[in-house]
């Protein structure tokens, strides 16, 4: 089992480029990163049933060419609640998600009878990353730290059908790639951000015009357990006339049950 372990893990550094930067050899990037693309393997089923609240706000202002994203992948940015970039449309709803064991997530809006189920947040971007239908590239740029953990930092190129854009107003369904970076705690190998900063084959004539995502991943209790789950992400999308930042955060988690109860009569 051993020797089959490790010609899998070998199999899997190879099957996407990774380049070593000038503080790592390119044998420790590729260990670095098939040791993660192991545990994203299994990440879904790893996580036990719960239920947890998402908390959606989207921020509607005009559109700013250079908007400063300096902060945006931290905090919601400054620009975004201040007057220079106008007065902000505020849009909030909660959602309850119930997440089945390595299965997909399942929404509905608390307050109303919308429902839906999504893909994404709960490990379906992580695997899309990894996986070798897209092969990303990946180049190790630092060692930092985040959240008071010790991260490898990668540089990511996933050159496409990675993301999808459209499907809305009549607009065909455009995917495309994304550049971007992604922080691996250096003990466990587990994804703590992923940030995508920069899409690639947008068409000019798209009515999105740019767009940057962030990831935030952080370990919370549910019943007697620790996971890691998503904590936070962010989406900022500049169209011709407007841009948009759409926050949602995570919280509450608990552990799912069922209670069942038979009633035999008299």
């Amino acid at each position: 089992m051993a020797a089959v372990a490790a010609f899998w893990l070998a199999l899997t550094a190879m099957a996407s480029p990774v380049l070593a930067g000038t503080g790592m050899g390119r044998e420790e990037a590729a260990a670095v990163i098939a040791r993660t693309r192991q545990w994203v393997q299994g990440y879904m089923e790893s996580l036990p049933n719960f239920t947890c609240r998402k908390t959606v706000r989207v921020f509607v202002v005009p559109a700013m060419r250079k908007p400063e994203l300096r902060d945006w992948a931290v905090a919601i940015p400054k620009w975004v609640i201040s007057s220079r970039g106008g007065k902000p449309r505020i849009d909030e709803s909660e959602w309850l998600v119930r997440m089945v064991k390595g299965g997909r997530e399942s929404y509905e809006w608390i307050g109303g009878n919308q429902r839906g189920h999504g893909w994404g947040f709960f490990g379906h971007w992580l695997k899309a990353l990894f996986g070798q239908k897209h092969p990303t590239e990946f180049e190790w740029i630092e060692d930092d730290r985040l959240r008071g953990n010790g991260v490898h930092v990668f540089r990511t190129v996933t050159p496409k059908n990675f993301c999808q854009y459209g499907g809305r107003a009549g607009d065909d369904i455009v995917l495309v790639g994304y550049r971007g970076k992604i922080y691996i705690d250096r003990d466990s190998g587990h994804v703590l951000r992923y940030v995508a900063e920069e899409p690639i084959g947008l068409p000019k004539r798209h009515r999105v015009k740019s767009g940057r995502m962030l990831f935030d991943y952080d370990f919370r209790q549910i019943g007697d357990e620790v996971a890691l789950l998503p904590v936070k992400s962010l989406a900022y999308t500049r169209y011709r006339g407007r841009s948009t930042l759409a926050e949602s955060t995570f919280h509450q988690y608990r552990e799912y049950q069922t209670e069942t109860k038979l009633d035999f009569g008299e």
